[in-house]
Formats: C-alpha cells, sequence, structure tokens
C-alpha cells in the first residue's frame, strides 16, 4: 500500500487542544490520523532535507481520510513557519484545514507559565521579550496569513471551549467538514487523550547534574526514573514560575480584544466565552 499526502491538517493553535483533538478524530472509523501526531514537514529543516514521498509514509492507510496535526503551522509570525501557508498550498491545494481556538489569554498562560517543558530559560526570555508566545495567540492575524492561498471555506474553525462544554456536537460539525459520517455514541470519545506523549522532559530537569549522570550511565533509565512524579519532586527541584501581574493582563486583554473582534468580523463567529 502506497502512501499518500494527508486531506485534513490541525494547524493548531499551540495550547488550545490539538492533542484531545487529534485523538478523537483518530477514533472515527473512516479517519486515520498520523502516529506521529506533529510531522512538519512544511517547516524549513524537514521541508528542505526530505521529499514528499517521504512525507507520504506518514499516511498508509485504507481509511476514507488521512490526517495530521502540526500545532506549530499557525506561528507565521516566527520566520521558521512563515512559508508554510503557500508551501501547503503548493503541494496540497484542495486540503481542509481546522483551526481550535482557546481563551488567549489562558492559552498564553498555558504556553509561558504552566508548559516550559524542554526550553532553556534565554529561550524563554527571548520569546517573552519579542512577543512570541503573545503572537501565536493572535488568531485573526494568523488566520489571514492562510488566506493569501486558501478560501476561508477551506479552513474549520473551533474552539477549545465548545469542545470541552459540548463535545459530540463540536465533533460532529469537524466530522461534517470533513466529509465523513456523524458519531451518534459519544462514548466513543470516553478515553483519556495521549496529552503526554507530546510533552519533552522540563529542561530544569535535564539540565540537572544527577539527570545528566543518570542519563550517561544509561539514557532510558534516567526517563523511567524522571516520568515518576513523586521521584522526580524527590531528586530534582522544580523551577519557580513566573505569574502574571495584573497589569500584563490588562495589556493583554486590549490587544487580544482587537484581535477578536476582527476574527468575529471576518469569520461570523462569536467567541464569546472567552474572557477578554
Amino acid at each position: 500500500m502506497k502512501g499518500r499526502l494527508p486531506d485534513f491538517m490541525i494547524i493548531g493553535a499551540m495550547k488550545s487542544g490539538t492533542t484531545s483533538l487529534h485523538d478523537y478524530l483518530g477514533k472515527h472509523p473512516q479517519i486515520f490520523t498520523s502516529k506521529v501526531k506533529e510531522i512538519h514537514y512544511f517547516a524549513n529543516d524537514k521541508y528542505q532535507k526530505y521529499d514528499l514521498e517521504w512525507y507520504k509514509n506518514h499516511f498508509i492507510s485504507e481509511k476514507k481520510i488521512v490526517g495530521t496535526s502540526p500545532q506549530n503551522y499557525t506561528k507565521c509570525h516566527n520566520k521558521y513557519y512563515q512559508d508554510i501557508p503557500e508551501r501547503i498550498k503548493k503541494h496540497i491545494p484542495d486540503i481542509k484545514l481546522i483551526y481550535i481556538l482557546r481563551d488567549p489569554i489562558e492559552r498564553y498562560k498555558s504556553h509561558i507559565l504552566e508548559n516550559y517543558y524542554g526550553e532553556p530559560k534565554k529561550d524563554m526570555v527571548y520569546n517573552i521579550q519579542t512577543n512570541q508566545y503573545e503572537k501565536t495567540g493572535l488568531y485573526h492575524y494568523q488566520l489571514q496569513e492562510y488566506l493569501k492561498y486558501f478560501d476561508l471555506s477551506q479552513i474549520h474553525i473551533l474552539t477549545l471551549e465548545d469542545l470541552r462544554d459540548n463535545r459530540l456536537v463540536t465533533l460532529n460539525k469537524v466530522f461534517t467538514f470533513l466529509g465523513v459520517q456523524n458519531i451518534e455514541d459519544e462514548r466513543l470519545f470516553d478515553f483519556v487523550s495521549n496529552d503526554h506523549r507530546a510533552k519533552a522532559l522540563p529542561y530544569n530537569v535535564i539540565s540537572t547534574i544527577p539527570y545528566r549522570a543518570l542519563h550517561k550511565f544509561s539514557p532510558n533509565f534516567a526517563k523511567k526514573i524522571v516520568s515518576s512524579e513523586l521521584l522526580r519532586k524527590i531528586i530534582f527541584k522544580k523551577g519557580k514560575k513566573r505569574h502574571l501581574k495584573p497589569q500584563e493582563i490588562e495589556r493583554l486583554k486590549v490587544v487580544y480584544s482587537e484581535d477578536k473582534k476582527a476574527l468575529e468580523q471576518l469569520t461570523g463567529l462569536s467567541f464569546d466565552k472567552w474572557n477578554l
């Protein structure tokens, strides 16, 4: 059986439920989702290194449609990702794109405060100073980059809030968009999503002397040890998390409120569950 190009992609937003959505879609009997959730073929390093056949081999299935979930594809402000919409259009012009959004301030908090996995302090400082995290939540801006190459009818927009509060209805809207049958029994989706698989070890763990010594002795044993939450608390000191100050939240509300208005005007959708 030969591989094929994906019929759909979940293009983001990062920290907005992409892993859960990827796993839900993978439970549908007519849908195959890539085992590697984020292949990132169209990002600079892999696009320049691998050919299209390599990419197709990630989608070997007899199911009606196949897809993948590169959540970083809506970080068009970053030079590493800014050419992605054009590249996708070049190779898969009829693809269907799914964009799951979340209250942008909550997304920002999750990105910057609670999920600092695998990122050195100097990189985090740079990303904060250059508003890299903030810009990922400018959904109207990110969407506009795709609308340079795709029609809005090729993009399905949903929110994490709707997926959480009205899961089956929200998923069936996605299935209708993808051209597969609706699901009647919500119990199909009663499972724990594999969110852990997308998380790297925290940088404040892998940079410590105990971890580096363990890893040198036995890489697999080191990973097994730190995968235990209890042992991790005993062996490694957790770094302090920086909390958003009230004035920071107010500034973000101003920035994101303007983007939200533009997004609502563009899409005709309402995002009234967001605390902006």
